[in-house]
């Protein structure tokens, strides 16, 4: 394997955070994602900017993405990140700002 390619990185993508109401399969709860940060914690894992690990990915690095910035994330994400020191990547559709 090239050394380029030794530590691929890991990426963490979500959709959706946010506690009852809207159930599909690209939802988690708050405290679903809490559980499975503690988890990978666990198991030695920690969280980087998506630059980092892309660029520089190394063993049990992982960046987190989020898709289409609802605006639920306003309330339900800074604590989060808070908590576990996350830098998530957030993709927002432009043309939807303000919807």
């Amino acid at each position: 394997m090239p050394e380029e390619f030794a530590h691929p990185p890991l990426i963490l993508g979500l959709h959706k955070i946010r506690r009852g109401g809207w159930w599909d399969h690209t939802n988690v709860r708050p405290d679903q994602l809490t559980g499975i940060l503690k988890s990978l914690i666990d198991r030695g894992y920690c969280f980087v900017d998506l630059e980092t690990a892309v660029t520089h990915a190394q063993p049990r690095q992982i960046a987190i993405t989020i898709d289409d910035g609802y605006a639920h994330l306003s309330e339900s994400l800074p604590p989060i990140c808070e908590q576990f020191g996350l830098k998530p990547y957030l993709f927002i559709p432009a043309g939807y700002v303000g919807q």
